[in-house]
């Protein structure tokens, strides 16, 4: 064989190569897990992605692949095409199946089969017919409490005004809102603060304050922050300004 033709017939392997590569998909990316660890699914970039310039924390808007893994049997059940990898999240388990919440594949109409049933926590409801307030609980596979919710009408809708969250049997966060009900406030425009603890290992860690205009508005730090050490010691308080609601009062 003639040496040019060896110089042509490896450039072209290489050409070849290099768009099977470009056009593969790699790395681990928005893995998250089903309701009781059975399956898992997470998203593979394609690798021609890393050539396109993005801009700041832009990296999850770019394609690629989404697999399906079944975490007992320890293999792919699943793979479909993904136009944006951070959409990896928005994954819903139901018992038998699992799909996108839109139109990209699988979707509810086509969703992907599991092999077993999914096991779903249990979300129990109690709510009082007179002061219309309700507690929503929601429980892990072994019956340890996850979340607590608290809500009630404010303002003429129903807000949460209290919330708990546990680990590992442990309490982690719990806040409690308190809304303004003056004649300023409106359903979609109640101001409010909000009292906060932090816990860690099951001791208290940090107790703030913060308060926004409405609970589509940013919260702002305020009031005094506490933190505490693994005894239950004050290390250091900071003052951050007054919590003053009546700021964010409508004209």
């Amino acid at each position: 064989m003639k040496p040019y033709k060896i110089i042509i017939g490896a450039i072209l392997l290489s050409m070849i190569l290099l768009i099977v590569w470009l056009c593969s998909a790699s790395g681990v990316y928005y893995k998250t897990y089903s309701p009781d660890n059975q399956y898992s699914v997470y998203a593979k970039k394609y690798n021609w992605e890393s050539f396109i310039p993005k801009m700041p924390g832009g990296s999850g808007d770019a394609s690629g692949k989404v697999f399906l893994y079944d975490e007992v049997e320890h293999k792919t059940i699943g793979k479909a095409e993904i136009t944006m990898i951070s959409m990896t999240g928005d994954i819903k388990w139901d018992e038998n199946s699992a799909c996108f919440v839109g139109e990209d594949y699988p979707n509810a109409l086509n969703p992907w089969k599991l092999p077993r049933p999914v096991k779903q926590p249990k979300i129990v409801i109690e709510e009082d017919t007179i002061s219309l307030e309700k507690v929503v609980r929601e429980y892990a596979l072994d019956n340890s409490l996850k979340y607590e919710s608290k809500m009630k009408i404010v303002n003429g809708c129903q807000k949460t005004i209290a919330w708990k969250s546990y680990h590992n049997k442990q309490l982690q966060t719990e806040w409690n809102k308190e809304y303004a009900t003056d004649s300023n406030q409106t359903c979609d425009f109640s101001a409010y603060i909000l009292y906060q603890n932090d816990y860690e290992n099951g001791k208290l860690k940090l107790k703030s304050e913060y308060y926004a205009g409405s609970d589509q508005s940013e919260e702002v730090p305020c009031g005094s922050w506490i933190y505490y050490d693994s005894k239950g010691k004050i290390t250091k308080t900071e003052n951050r300004g007054k919590c003053d609601i009546s700021k964010f009062g409508r004209n």
